[in-house]
């Protein structure tokens, strides 16, 4: 059977404005995403007459776990810059929405 695998290769990470109509902005020169490691937390359910004495359990909370972006530095770039980018939002604390567009 041939696989159904295609290359990450023109992957983007956008970085949205926060705008009522929010309009995202590719982050210039992104050369490696890792993530994003989803999870899925599991309560113990098990009773007295669990089937066969086996442990039950039932998924609870998602969680969509974190990104990490390699990048070229670009300080003067508008998407990583201290006026309006990345950096800006990282010394200030904002909180920003992300979009990943896959190739």
């Amino acid at each position: 059977m041939a696989t159904a695998a295609t290359a990450g290769f023109g992957t983007v990470i956008k970085l949205g404005d926060g705008g009522g109509t929010e309009a995202f902005t590719t982050i210039a020169e992104v050369i490696g995403i890792d993530g994003p490691a989803l999870k899925m937390e599991f309560a113990d359910v098990t009773s007295m007459d669990s089937p066969s004495s086996y442990r039950e359990y039932v998924p609870t909370v998602l969680d969509a776990g974190s990104i990490n972006l390699d990048m070229n530095f670009l300080p003067a770039n508008a998407t990583q810059n201290y006026t309006a980018g990345l950096l800006r939002d990282y010394e200030a604390k904002n909180k920003r929405n992300f979009k990943i567009v896959f190739s």
